[in-house]
Parts: C-alpha cells; structure tokens; sequence
C-alpha cells in the first residue's frame, strides 16, 4: 500500500470512531433527556393535583359557616348540592371518628350514614393518584361535629 492511501484509511478510520462515539452520546443524552422530562412532567401532575384538593378543601361549596364567618369544617347538608367541573376525579368521604358502621348516605340524608361519595367523573383507561386528607364534618341539623376522611382519587 501506498502512504497516501494509508493515511486516508487512517483517516476514515478515525471518522468512523469518531461518528460511533458521536451516536453514542446522543443516545444517552437523548435517554438522559426523556428521563428528566417524565421525572418533570410527574412533579407537574402532582402539583395540579394539588391545587385541585387545596381548591376543593377551602371551597365555599363545601365549608360550613356560622353568622356568616367560615370556619374550617365541612357541611355535610351541602354534599348533596355539591357541583362543579374539577375534570376525572372521584371524591369519597368517611365518618372516622366516632366510628359508627352505617352505610352509603343519599342525597337526602334521611337515614343515619358514615360515608359520601360527593363527585365522581372517572375514565376508563387511567389509574388515580390517591390523596387521603383528615376534615371536620358538621351536621347542623344536630349540631354535631365529626371528625371524616376525604378521599381524593384524581385522574390526570
């Protein structure tokens, strides 16, 4: 072999070497990338979670009042009444204290009940993320406070 053609094949030699390596650094910046935009994109679907039960928990809808200030509680008279659209989202509430096993309350209230299911819009192809979150229930009929659970299963 000549030296001239020696030095071309040293040449593309180190081209292909060079273009391999480049291939591969691509490849993992390109996986490193898809990571952190998943990592990202979950952090952003926790936080809207977030803020849709912090705007449930403090809405007047729900929260119970007394001569006009209100106070932090829920009315339990207003599940019923209880409307809005806060998209794929089922929200369940349960008597913990003092536990009494009654059953699912209606609309009307007319039998003693532990547990409320008070909205409930899901779709058939996503799995929830869960928030469990302790509030007062009031029953003003009574005059009574509870201590319940609301569940809040959000589906983004």
């Amino acid at each position: 072999m000549k030296r001239g053609q020696m030095q071309i094949q040293e040449t593309l030699f180190v081209l292909v070497i060079f273009t391999v390596l480049l291939l591969i650094g691509l490849v993992v910046f390109y996986n490193y990338q898809q990571a952190h935009l998943e990592q990202k994109q979950e952090q952003l679907r926790k936080q809207v979670m977030e803020t849709r039960i912090l705007e449930i928990l403090t809405s007047p809808l729900l929260s119970c009042s007394i001569q006009g200030q209100r106070s932090f509680c829920w009315d339990v008279t207003k599940f019923s009444s209880f409307d809005g659209s806060y998209g794929f989202m089922n929200i369940s509430v349960t008597v913990v204290y003092p536990f009494e096993e009654q059953g699912l309350c209606d609309a009307t209230l007319s039998l003693p009940c532990d547990s409320w299911n008070i909205y409930s819009h899901l779709p058939s192809h996503k799995l929830p993320l869960v928030r469990e979150v302790p509030v007062a229930l009031y029953y003003p009929h009574r005059d009574l406070y509870t201590i319940g659970l609301v569940r809040f299963e959000v589906y983004l």
